[in-house]
């Protein structure tokens, strides 16, 4: 019964010490934010008013914090990658955990009908938050390229 008793004082000892070492790790944890990207959906022109295009794409916050003041740009390139148009809009703010789907309506671009063009939609800007593009090298060199960062 003795030795069961020391057992049992001994691992409630160690299970003390594990759980102030691992408090100690969190206490060296960096500051929450939100985690931003954009996945790009369609483009597409307005039928009721063929002057205006929208650009369809989800954000995705995969941090633990809302977005807030979240600002989107995009832009649209014809087959020389040379860009047609860039747009920009504040869409409010993304909740923790979560994903938005929204739309952007900008100008269409006198262009003739057989181009070929493509679309690319990022976030930019926002309030205490990451955007996930600004941690891979070859999304900051395409972002540069079209102008969106």
């Amino acid at each position: 019964m003795r030795k069961i008793m020391l057992l049992v004082f001994f691992i409630g000892i160690l299970f003390l010490i594990g759980c102030q070492s691992v408090q100690q790790e969190c206490e060296k944890c960096p500051e929450e934010k939100a985690l931003l990207t954009t996945i790009m959906d369609s483009y597409y022109v307005n039928e009721l008013n063929e002057d205006r295009i929208f650009f369809r794409f989800s954000i995705i916050n995969y941090g633990y914090k809302e977005a807030k003041n979240v600002e989107v740009a995009c832009v649209l390139y014809d087959e020389n990658d040379e860009i047609i148009m860039r747009e920009q809009k504040n869409i409010g703010n993304i909740a923790s955990l979560s994903e938005a789907l929204k739309e952007l309506s900008a100008d269409n671009p006198d262009t003739p009908d057989d181009a070929l063009m493509g679309p690319v939609c990022s976030v930019v800007e926002c309030d205490d938050c990451e955007i996930l593009t600004n941690r891979i090298p070859v999304f900051q060199e395409l972002l540069k390229k079209y102008n969106i960062n």
